[in-house]
């Protein structure tokens, strides 16, 4: 084996460990990502909740209704 493929040799196993690491990476901040936006549904929901306690009074009672029920079904 000459010098050459030596090169060529080390060249590629540290090609193949800098993509397993940006791999890592991406898959890591998609994780965290995904984790945001669980995180922001869940503050949704709570906001919705909230809005429909203090939306009680005023509102046709069959509308309330209705929107209770459409979020009941999204919650997990």
């Amino acid at each position: 084996m000459g010098a050459a493929e030596i090169v060529h040799v080390i060249a590629a196993d540290e090609v193949r460990a800098t993509l397993s690491i940006i791999s890592r990476v991406a898959d890591e901040a998609a994780a965290a990502l995904c984790a945001e936006a669980v995180g922001c549904f869940d503050r949704m929901q709570d906001n919705t909740v909230g809005y429909l306690k203090l939306a009680r009074t005023g509102w046709q009672e069959d509308r309330l209704q209705a929107l209770q029920h459409q979020d009941v079904t999204c919650s997990p």
